[in-house]
């Protein structure tokens, strides 16, 4: 029999610099994975300490622990002005990074957001991804994630997706 404990909470500052830390492993892995995502769209240098102490202030940064290790983050918007002509009652993530360590994080992170969306009644559950990243875009779409749209931001490129709940 395992211990296996997981719980997802709201971060406190604290937890900050290891949500960067994984973002930057992440950075890492897509770099030498030869991947062009967060590595080629200044995404540390925009999503920085201080994004993220604004995202623990507003109760919008959440990470995920796996036997006391962060294991995962994520941002969970009630409102996103990528999504400004779409007022249903919707959920949106932002900043989604599990370590690799960790394998089935970003599901149980999905899922909980689910059932977030479930027990407050909104009716979609929304993200998107940078268009050139077809496995993740497949991971997505296999999850129930269907394209929405076409979101450009910078360097970034991304499709919206949106699962209904």
């Amino acid at each position: 029999m395992t211990n296996d404990i997981f719980e997802i909470r709201k971060a406190c500052p604290n937890d900050i610099p290891k949500v960067l830390e994984m973002i930057r492993k992440r950075v890492e892995w897509m770099e030498q994975a030869g991947y062009k995502e967060w590595n080629s769209t200044n995404y540390l240098s925009i999503h920085n300490y201080d994004y993220f102490f604004k995202t623990v202030e507003r109760e919008e940064l959440y990470i995920a622990v796996h036997n006391g290790i962060t294991a995962g983050a994520f941002v969970l918007l009630q409102e996103d002005d990528r999504w400004p002509d779409d007022k249903e009652p919707a959920y949106y993530i932002h900043n989604f990074v599990s370590d690799l360590n960790f394998p089935g994080t970003g599901d149980r992170i999905l899922s909980y957001c689910e059932q977030r969306c479930k027990e407050e009644k909104k009716q979609k559950l929304r993200l998107d991804c940078t268009i050139t990243s077809e496995k993740l875009n497949a991971y997505y779409e296999k999850r129930g994630f269907q394209k929405k749209g076409y979101i450009e931001i910078g360097l970034y490129k991304g499709y919206k997706r949106e699962k209904t709940i």
